[in-house]
């Protein structure tokens, strides 16, 4: 889908469908009148603040937005440039999508757009007789991506449970992975938090290739607490509870105790006496 506005505009602006793409290449794209000269950008660090009922100030800091907010002013874009905008947004699925937008410079930058909404304002017909005359004004936000490299595109997803479902980086309980080899020795596989936890219980999948799969349970607990240090530990595992093929038993787990104070954690550890295996673990932490 291309769509390039009929009348000519001394400066113009172009959106490309998909970023990576050129005008030729693009899937879609479509040309219109340059915003306004001038554009505001919005910088700062990404922080909410909460206050609480005794009048404390909690800031909660997620670092500096490598993403501004870049705000375009449209004005007296002609009714078609205007329609073929709204086509493309809705071809790219408005924000789900990352774009190339060309300024009227030629400067690209890569975008998502801000809102899923376009307020516009019809300033009435250029000739009274010519209904499709129409102009527009409206303003775009947009966050520039461009030096976001982890932002690589990607389509919509429909529900927040979809999202826990694909498991995107699930933060409440993210997937590890790894692979033991003999030449790790004694391998950290994951820590969990003394002072926090009390017992665990991991989800651990085994594998090499087409060879062999095998699930275990390994479950861990103390007798320390958010005030005294840990001074032993317990755990149970590994305990076979599905496989498939012959796994290896040169696998070694062990769960240890480490470090002091609000830093202790209980250690879960692996070794492999020869070759590899991949290992893939999810927990329950209580």
């Amino acid at each position: 889908m291309s769509t390039t506005s009929l009348n000519t505009h001394p400066y113009s602006c172009t959106f490309i469908y998909p970023h990576s793409a050129t005008l030729e290449t693009a899937s879609a794209s479509v040309k219109i009148k340059a915003p306004e000269r001038g554009d505001t950008r919005t910088k700062g660090r990404n922080q909410n603040f909460a206050r609480t009922k005794s009048g404390q100030v909690i800031v909660y800091d997620m670092g500096v937005n490598l993403s501004d907010v870049l705000k375009l002013s449209f004005q007296e874009i002609v009714q078609s440039e205007y329609a073929a905008l709204i086509v493309f947004f809705d071809y790219i699925s408005w924000g789900a999508n990352v774009i190339k937008y060309i300024d009227y410079k030629g400067d690209a930058y890569n975008v998502r757009i801000y809102k899923n909404t376009l307020d516009a304002v019809n300033r009435g017909e250029i000739k009274f007789d010519v209904m499709d005359s129409s102009l527009y004004d409206f303003t775009l936000d947009l966050i520039d991506v461009t030096n976001t490299p982890v932002d690589t595109g990607g389509g919509p997803v429909p529900s927040q449970l979809a999202i826990h479902l694909a498991d995107f980086n699930h933060p409440h309980n993210p997937k590890t992975t790894t692979v033991v080899a003999l030449a790790d020795g004694t391998k950290t596989i994951e820590d969990i938090s003394v002072d926090s936890f009390k017992h665990v219980t991991w989800i651990i999948s085994l594998s090499s290739g087409v060879t062999h799969s095998q699930s275990i349970l390994i479950h861990a607990t103390h007798n320390g607490s958010i005030t005294v240090d840990a001074t032993t530990v317990d755990f149970q595992g590994p305990e076979v509870i599905a496989e498939v093929g012959t796994a290896p038993t040169d696998i070694t787990f062990n769960v240890v105790l480490f470090g002091a104070g609000t830093a202790q954690v209980m250690r879960l550890t692996c070794a492999k006496a020869a070759g590899s295996v991949d290992l893939a673990l999810r927990r329950v932490k209580i």
